[in-house]
């Protein structure tokens, strides 16, 4: 990870879609012990100039998140 790299949310939820831009890194810290990173990020909306958010409401979500734990492969480094 270095400065301008991109981050956009993973599939590894049923919270936030796949693919959408948080933002970009603009400094990554790691003091060498731990096994995450702390970062800075530019966030690519300013919340301050929003106007209208639109909440929606996921009414399959323990459904969706059944199928995905019955159909998505272990991989040998998750067991």
């Amino acid at each position: 990870m270095q400065k301008g790299d991109t981050v956009v949310t993973s599939s590894y939820n049923s919270i936030f879609p796949q693919g959408v831009m948080v933002g970009t890194i603009d400094e990554a810290r790691n003091n060498g012990t731990e096994t995450f990173y702390d970062m800075d990020l530019n966030l690519s909306v300013n919340f301050n100039r929003l106007s209208y958010v639109y909440v929606i409401e996921n009414f399959f979500k323990s459904e969706q998140d059944s199928l995905e734990k019955a159909t998505i492969p272990v991989h040998y480094d998750e067991q």
